[in-house]
């Protein structure tokens, strides 16, 4: 497998794929890629844990301003 390098776009899909309660062909056309390069991108161990760091820190984050004390 080749070197991951992250660029902007690769960013905003992360994010995206952490985020947004969509498809990959939905997320894959709002960046303007294939699914095929959404999926690529997933298999990368770098970009997965990434993906999984930002859907931690807004499950994090609901929780913290859903909490009833």
């Amino acid at each position: 497998m080749e070197t991951f390098r992250w660029t902007p776009l690769k960013h905003r899909a992360a994010f995206l794929l952490a985020t947004e309660p969509k498809k990959y062909y939905q997320i894959a056309d709002m960046l303007g890629v294939t699914v095929q390069t959404l999926w690529n991108w997933r298999q990368h161990n770098e970009f997965s844990k990434e993906v999984k760091r930002i859907s931690d820190a807004e499950t994090r984050a609901w929780l913290k301003n859903h909490a009833r004390y």
